[in-house]
């Protein structure tokens, strides 16, 4: 029987040091290829620091396939998008740290400033039960002071104790890394799957096998995801509604704006005034 538990969270509002909005969790849960209760539209306006303690799973991020191991670490920055990827029937346990930052290049460490997403790799997996420990008495905090902390120690331990790996897709055919970046880099030209198909050389079944068993998503629900992160990027940078619909993709702005609001709770433009 597939299970959820919930073993520590903390929630809160934290104004000092330039950060803003603060959550963690710390979960337990069974999980299955295909789990239809399975979260695969992860966009948010906040940064996400993922820390795996055991489960066969991959992190999708964007364009890139991280492979996990325990006490690995993955940041995420805003309106990435990205979703777990389970590789097999097994027990995930991870830690979540989400925040705001006001502004991000005068307090965050550099490896939380780089492109889409970094994964972290342990220079010794026998210090992986003192970030554990930090990760506890941060759930634990009382008050802003202690929160922000053992957030600086949080950060100050993954930054000397690990090392980021570079981007890997291992395990993906050829053809499938050449589909996403293409994709990924080509996402405002990309008007149906057919053109993919066609030029790749691959058929329409061939395309959703390759997406279902490594991405564990179809590639019509991927390239949705792309062009709303990319949408929710643009906006946070100031680009109009209008500049934000056509450089994504989208083909009728009024589904963009129907399923923008569907996804990530506000409209475009209400979206754009509070990233502001």
């Amino acid at each position: 029987m597939r299970q959820y538990i919930l073993l520590e969270g903390n929630e809160k509002d934290i104004s000092a040091a330039g950060y803003e909005h603060f959550k963690m969790i710390h979960a337990s849960r069974e999980v299955y290829k295909d789990d239809p209760t399975l979260d695969k539209n992860h966009i948010h306006d906040c940064y996400e620091i993922y820390i795996n303690i055991k489960g066969n799973v991959s992190f999708l991020a964007e364009d890139t396939v991280h492979p996990i191991s325990p006490g690995d670490i993955v940041i995420f920055k805003p309106n990435a998008y990205h979703h777990c990827v389970i590789n097999e029937k097994t027990v995930h346990e991870w830690i979540c740290i989400w925040f705001k930052a006001k502004d991000p290049s005068s307090i965050l460490p550099p490896f939380l400033l780089s492109d889409y997403s970094a994964r972290l790799t342990p220079f010794e997996l026998s210090g992986m039960q003192e970030l554990f420990c930090l990760c506890g008495k941060l759930a634990a905090a009382k008050d802003e002071f202690e929160t922000l902390t053992f957030l600086f120690k949080a950060f100050y331990f993954i930054q000397t104790k690990y090392i980021v790996s570079l981007p890997q897709n291992i395990g993906m055919p050829s053809v499938l890394v050449e589909i996403v970046s293409e994709i990924k880099h080509n996402l405002k030209n990309i008007h149906s799957l057919n053109e993919i198909t066609d030029a790749f050389y691959i058929s329409s079944s061939s395309l959703n096998r390759y997406f279902n068993n490594y991405l564990g998503i179809t590639p019509s629900k991927y390239i949705e995801n792309l062009r709303i992160s990319n949408a929710c990027r643009l906006l946070a940078e100031g680009e109009s509604v209008q500049a934000a619909f056509e450089e994504s993709g989208f083909a009728d702005y009024s589904h963009f704006i129907q399923i923008f609001k569907k996804r990530i709770g506000i409209t475009p433009g209400r979206y754009r005034k509070v990233a502001k």
